[in-house]
Order: structure tokens, then C-alpha cells, then sequence
């Protein structure tokens, strides 16, 4: 079962305001915690900023209690620079 949640880094632009995007995730990982084995956490490479690491903590840490593996998808960099064949 895939369930796809709202993003934490929408700003004024996302349909859930910014203060209730971690509340929402936060409900639905605990509504579904014997369940979850794995949780995909997708970045938009030119949008990365210093707050995801604080954001794969809340994640891992606090809402996963360090039992489900987190893996960070980074998108979005076919026109970066370095390329993102350089990113490894």
C-alpha cells in the first residue's frame, strides 16, 4: 500500500498550510505504524536547503522512533550544475 502525503516545503503554494503539512504526516504515521516498512522522502535538488536534515530527523527520530527506514529521493536536477551525474 503507497500512501503519498502532503510536502513540507510548499510554502504559500501547497493546498495545506505550511503549520499543518507536520501535523497531517505526523497523524498518518501513527495512524499506520505497524504497517509502514519503508518511507520515501522526495527533495527537488535545486530546492534542498539546510532544514532537510532537520526534516529526515523529525522523520526518522521522532515520527519513525528509528524503526522504519527512511530514503531521500533527490529530484529535479537535469539542468544543475554540477549535473546530476555528478551526484553521488
Amino acid at each position: 500500500m503507497l500512501h503519498d502525503t502532503t510536502g513540507l516545503n510548499e510554502a504559500g503554494m501547497g493546498t495545506v498550510p505550511v503549520k499543518d503539512a507536520p501535523v497531517n504526516l505526523h497523524n498518518l504515521v501513527h495512524s499506520l505504524y505497524d504497517g509502514i516498512n519503508l518511507l520515501v522522502y522526495c527533495v527537488c535538488g535545486p530546492r534542498i536547503k539546510q532544514n532537510m536534515v532537520e526534516k529526515y530527523t523529525m522523520f526518522y527520530k521522532l515520527f519513525c522512533q528509528k524503526k522504519v527506514l527512511v530514503v531521500i529521493i533527490i529530484m529535479g536536477l537535469e539542468n544543475e550544475n554540477p549535473p546530476m551525474e555528478s551526484w553521488q
